[in-house]
């Protein structure tokens, strides 16, 4: 029995045994690993933050101080000239416009025409404040409006449908002669042959122009060359709608 032929097969008996002890030392080991881990981790030296940790994590971000938002106002205010950007602001003022008196039942229009939508209307004798005159237009406003903004107004009203709610005065004579007054026009106006926006156009007149006035009839002048003498409405240039003449500066 004690040939080499033995000892070879007794080798190879041996050998499962051997392989057999190792794996059972390695899952030893490694179980052994898994309860040192979990006696670690137990006892807080290794693993994940406490809950309470977190918490305190959480509440000090809470605390933590926010960049504070800048409380001064980017908007531009508007300037005392009442310009922004290049447009007009209403300015509220209590000293603007006239007052007038409608003539007569009177449309009010959404633009400067009368072929513009009627907006509304006005009963004979019915105030209004009026201003911004234009092509014979005022546009007109509610007596008690407090700011002097176009876009408020109520609409337009033909000028010669308007009448002024006092009395007009005729400024002092400033002619060497004994008759009429020396007036001039607010903007380019139309000179009529009849005391009527529809009659004929005669002639005009531009801003600051002067003429001699007289004759005043139903808020319309009978309008003179300056260098005339002679009192007599045929020899008048025309006639012109008196609200929009001033006395000159």
């Amino acid at each position: 029995l004690d040939t080499p032929l033995a000892e070879t097969t007794e080798k190879i008996e041996k050998k499962p045994a051997k392989i057999s002890r190792l794996n059972i030392g390695l899952i030893l080991f490694i179980a052994s690993s898994f309860m040192v881990l979990g006696i670690l981790y137990q006892t807080g030296i290794i693993g994940s933050r406490s809950t309470k940790d977190v918490s305190t994590l959480k509440e000090t971000v809470k605390s933590s101080p926010q960049p504070k938002k800048s409380s001064r106002a980017t908007t531009p205010t508007a300037p005392a000239t009442g310009i922004v950007s290049g447009e007009k602001t209403a300015l509220p003022s209590a000293d603007w416009g006239t007052i007038f008196s409608a003539r007569s039942k009177t449309n009010i229009r959404s633009e400067r025409s009368m072929n513009a939508p009627k907006v509304g209307s006005l009963e004979g004798g019915q105030k209004v404040k009026a201003d911004f005159l234009k092509d014979n237009w005022y546009a007109v406003f509610k007596l008690t409006e407090s700011q002097r903004d176009e876009s408020r107004a109520l609409g337009y009203v033909s000028a010669t449908r308007l009448s002024p709610d006092t009395v007009i005065k005729q400024p002092e004579v400033k002619t060497s002669q004994t008759w009429g007054v020396i007036l001039s026009a607010k903007e380019r106006t139309n000179i009529r042959s009849e005391r009527s926006i529809s009659s004929r156009i005669k002639g005009k007149l531009e801003p600051g122009q002067k003429i001699k006035a007289d004759f005043l009839k139903d808020n319309w002048y009978a309008v003179f060359d300056l260098r005339e003498e002679q009192r007599e409405e045929t020899k008048a240039m025309g006639y012109i709608y008196a609200p929009l003449l001033s006395s000159p500066d």
